[in-house]
């Protein structure tokens, strides 16, 4: 398996969003040369340019240098967010509205 570093990971990034990458760059023949981009070679439709297209070995690649991303971190909800969300669950079974419920939850003190 063959490590992708960012510049790569981006060049195989694009070809997959789009299907296609159109340049002469050195950088993208030598993917194409490692088998991870198909080059169909110059074309001319591209105005001269090579056309790349993501071979199979490239989206193995590409997959493993995504799982090795490091994961963003998930917040904890803040308080006024879990009254939401409970908010949202009592309002499937009953119709209330908001100010109603948080009156239910959260009576006066007398």
């Amino acid at each position: 398996m063959i490590t992708l570093g960012q510049e790569e990971a981006e060049i195989l990034l694009h070809t997959s969003r789009t299907g296609r990458y159109v340049t002469g760059d050195p950088q993208v023949i030598a993917l194409a040369e490692c088998g991870l981009l198909n080059d169909y070679g110059p074309q001319q439709l591209a105005g001269g340019d090579r056309y790349f297209t993501l071979s199979a070995a490239g989206r193995e690649a590409l997959n493993a240098w995504k799982e090795a991303q490091p994961q963003p971190q998930i917040r904890p909800l803040t308080r006024s967010q879990k009254r939401w969300q409970e908010y949202c669950a009592y309002a499937e079974a009953w119709p209330i509205s908001f100010k109603a419920w948080l009156k239910l939850q959260f009576p006066k003190k007398a």
